[in-house]
């Protein structure tokens, strides 16, 4: 799960066409880390999900740093970075099925979200990661 930073209220509170302006750079950094495999699901103007395939917990925390990194890199909105919080979870040591991995996502990210973070690590008992 990726998440801007205030996305909801801050993309919410401008026009219409600038904030699809500031999505599309959100959504522009995001697909220029992931690899031709992985899909990008936009849920709102200011979440997303990304399903890399055939990846492990290195190869998650290091797209999830990636992503956060690349973000930050992107154009400002109105003289701000762009900030996100990204929770990541693993097939099979996160949980076996969707809903599980939506749910260990969903507390990852809260959990680097209210760290000030970018990116948490998925299971419980880890050491949280900045991106």
């Amino acid at each position: 799960i990726v998440e801007l930073e205030e996305g909801e209220r801050v993309l919410g509170s401008e026009r219409p066409r600038q904030a699809s302006a500031t999505f599309g750079r959100f959504a522009q950094a995001i697909r220029g880390v992931m690899r031709r495999q992985d899909l990008l699901a936009c849920e709102t103007d200011a979440r997303a999900w990304v399903i890399a395939r055939d990846t492990g917990r290195n190869g998650a925390q290091a797209l999830a740093s990636r992503i956060a990194e690349a973000v930050r890199a992107a154009e400002p909105w109105r003289g701000v970075p762009l900030t996100v919080s990204v929770g990541t979870a693993v097939l099979g040591e996160d949980a076996q099925e969707a809903a599980g991995l939506i749910s260990a996502a969903e507390e990852a990210k809260f959990a680097a979200s209210a760290s000030g973070i970018a990116v948490s690590r998925g299971l419980a008992g880890d050491q949280p990661e900045d991106g």
